[in-house]
């Protein structure tokens, strides 16, 4: 999730350049759900172990991408501290 966030900055950084639009980052947010431990394990088991999570739901993961775009900041991504369940 961490890096989901450092990717919400990075992707603020270069929008702000010009480099990206709107459907890039549409794409990233659908690649943080995507590999969200949520999807995949549904995708492969056909059913979910929130237990067993080591990467975030695909929930968590959009939240934290968003949280790295909003802000722009690096002190904004302490997962650790902000865990959303």
């Amino acid at each position: 999730m961490q890096a989901d966030c450092l990717a919400g900055i990075w992707a603020r950084k270069i929008k702000e350049k010009a480099k990206i639009n709107a459907s890039d980052i549409a794409a990233a947010i659908r690649t943080t759900e995507a590999l969200g431990n949520d999807t995949l394990q549904k995708s492969a088991l056909g059913y979910v172990v929130p237990d067993s999570f080591t990467h975030g739901s695909a929930a968590q993961r959009h939240h934290w991408f968003d949280v790295g775009y909003a802000t722009g900041l690096v002190k904004s991504c302490n997962t650790f501290a902000g865990a959303r369940q």
